[in-house]
């Protein structure tokens, strides 16, 4: 029995009840937050800050359900022609759906289009909810990539085939925060190889929202690596900010490589630690988990 979720896209720990007095008890330590997560990525580019608490409301994306964003603020002036078209719109698919409904011994029965309506109306309804994350960078590294294979992996488009997508990137090098004063995010070229800076850092959510994470280091201007929503190249995401130069050559080929490789590459966020008690004995109990990246 899942005792808890993890998005599907992201790697690691998760823990399983074997009977439903665990089920319970370890059901409402996640739900009182008395279990502590922490999950480790390797996000675009080089966060020049050590550490930071990032402390940013999320809501529902009405461009992009059912992905979340950072909640705007509201105007209420400039909303009311959009309310108004809105509330029109609901009220000429609640007549469609009143018209065309089937009967069942004397009950109506709606069909399936107003239910998703139902179910996207209240989605885009919810109030903004608060949303913390704890960010410590781990190491500066640098991923090199053959730009030839690259290029025609990314043509096949395909993150879920059975190919190691791993083969055109690796690891070339290691900035520990402790030994490293001075970062750099320039792309460097290597013959037909190219380096692209990421950042390891290790996450920890205060909050559980849906795909908290990856929104707020989006919204900090480092997505995650593979992140094709909220990634360089998602439909909820942005450009980073290590793309300082847009008249710079290797600063467009930087940014065309990290669009690239969220299509082609694996999610790099996952969840390494859990620290919880155990549901019977109560002892505390530490997981861990390498990560693959």
């Amino acid at each position: 029995m899942v005792v808890h979720r993890l998005d599907m896209d992201t790697s690691g720990l998760i823990v399983y009840a074997l009977n439903e007095n665990a089920l319970s008890r370890l059901h409402d330590d996640f739900r009182t937050r008395n279990v502590k997560k922490t999950y480790q990525a390797l996000l675009v580019g080089h966060l020049l800050v050590g550490e930071m608490e990032i402390d940013l409301d999320l809501e529902r994306d009405p461009d992009n359900l059912p992905f979340m964003r950072i909640a705007q603020p509201k105007d209420t002036n400039d909303n009311d022609h959009d309310d108004h078209e809105r509330s029109s719109q609901r009220s000429q698919m609640a007549e469609t759906t009143a018209a065309t409904s089937r009967r069942n011994h004397g009950k109506v029965t709606p069909r399936p289009a107003a239910a998703v309506a139902s179910f996207v109306q209240k989605m885009t309804n919810q109030a903004p909810k608060p949303s913390q994350t704890q960010l410590t960078v781990l190491a500066w590294e640098y991923l090199t990539l053959n730009t030839t294979k690259t290029t025609a992996t990314a043509a096949n488009n395909n993150k879920n085939n059975n190919n190691d997508n791993n083969h055109f990137f690796h690891q070339v090098s290691s900035n520990s925060t402790s030994s490293s004063t001075t970062t750099t995010t320039t792309t460097t070229r290597m013959g037909t190889s190219i380096r692209l800076p990421v950042t390891r850092v290790q996450l920890i959510p205060h909050t559980g929202r849906t795909h908290q994470l990856r929104v707020h280091c989006a919204a900090v201007g480092h997505p995650i690596v593979g992140d094709d929503i909220y990634g360089c190249g998602g439909c909820s995401g942005g450009a980073p900010n290590t793309t300082t130069n847009k008249n710079d050559p290797d600063s467009k080929l930087h940014l065309r490589l990290y669009q690239q490789l969220d299509t082609i590459m694996p999610l790099c966020l996952h969840a390494q630690q859990l620290c919880l008690f155990h549901p019977c004995t109560g002892a505390p109990m530490l997981l861990e988990c390498d990560p693959p990246f």
